[in-house]
């Protein structure tokens, strides 16, 4: 999450809190509307507090007994917390009450969903084929997304997320899951050392969601094992150098391009790394044998006292220093 994506959240956290606080101890009887409390019910759920989110919407219908938005967010609460024989009942429950059908094939799909993740394999069978005899759309593509994603058959869900996002390209759970299939995809392939292919799936994730520092740094760890350290480098500078864990890959730059004989270039990254995190590069630069002859002769402090006297301003897209009269390695 985007640190505006997260002052946004706690921002209408502390909203959603601080209305719950006064009515409490006021004495307020007139309750916030439905639409306030179940939205502080899901921001309560996010948290992981599915009772006291459940217990919300509860309170919403029991006030409000023809509230379907209730009765669906309640079904959701407790598919997402695994009560599946619940959230089952739930749904039948919203259905029953979805008066004008408008939310008819969505709660069916989202139902056929827990039937799936309830390893009820048949039923999820007929809830499906049910959907597609209707009509091909971007509900049964969602529905057919989660099933791969869930046998891990990460391009079949990828493929589906994507069509899904061309019909309803509204839906954030499609873009969600869309991303989350292609970090998977990327981290099976990183693992079984298909670099390109693991560079592919993270750089698709990182265009889907162009936020996520998370992936900014995976696609630098895979361009690093890729031997491409200029490229990682522009990489961690987009995300900034100040930003947490981007110190370590820069370290892992240095030492990549130090043992490939770029030594100029080398100390110049690890000079920048220590004035973003001067803490995490010492303890690295300490420990990493690829700096064992050179700590034999001088200490980091002197490198980088050395680095910052040429430059003030860090690296340019080449990998010189900028104001530095060494243009060469």
């Amino acid at each position: 999450m985007s640190p505006t994506k997260l002052r946004t959240v706690l921002y209408t956290t502390g909203i959603v809190l601080a209305a719950g606080l006064l009515f409490v101890g006021f004495g307020i009887t007139i309750p916030p509307d439905p639409g306030t409390r179940l939205h502080g019910a899901t921001l309560v759920a996010a948290l992981g507090d599915f009772d006291r989110a459940l217990d919300m919407c509860d309170q919403v219908i029991e006030e409000h007994p023809d509230n379907l938005e209730a009765r669906v967010y309640r079904a959701t609460f407790l598919a997402q917390a695994e009560r599946y024989d619940e959230a089952l009942k739930a749904y039948d429950d919203a259905l029953r009450h979805n008066d004008d059908g408008k939310l008819d094939r969505s709660l069916r799909a989202d139902r056929a969903s827990v039937l799936l993740h309830a390893g009820r394999t048949e039923d999820y069978r007929r809830a499906r084929d049910e959907l597609a005899a209707e009509k091909i759309d971007y509900v049964l593509h969602l529905l057919d997304g989660i099933a791969a994603r869930r046998d891990q058959k990460w391009h079949e869900a990828e493929a589906a997320f994507r069509r899904v996002l061309k019909d309803a390209s509204y839906d954030r759970n499609a873009l969600s899951l869309l991303v989350d299939v292609l970090v998977s995809r990327g981290t099976e392939a990183l693992a079984a050392r298909r670099f390109e292919e693991s560079l592919d799936a993270y750089r698709a994730a990182q265009t889907v969601d162009p936020e996520r520092v998370d992936l900014a740094l995976k696609t630098a760890e895979v361009l690093l094992a890729l031997e491409q350290e200029l490229a990682a480098i522009k990489v961690l500078k987009a995300v900034g150098v100040n930003h947490r864990g981007v110190a370590a890959l820069l370290c892992r730059a240095a030492g990549a391009l130090w043992e490939r004989g770029r030594k100029e270039r080398a100390l110049d990254v690890l000079a920048t790394s220590y004035n973003a995190d001067a803490t995490s590069t010492t303890a690295l630069f300490d420990k990493d044998p690829v700096w064992s002859k050179l700590r034999e002769t001088t200490s980091l402090k002197q490198i980088v006292s050395k680095r910052n006297g040429n430059s003030n301003s860090g690296l340019t897209d080449s990998g010189t220093v900028i104001g530095s009269s060494r243009q060469n390695d």
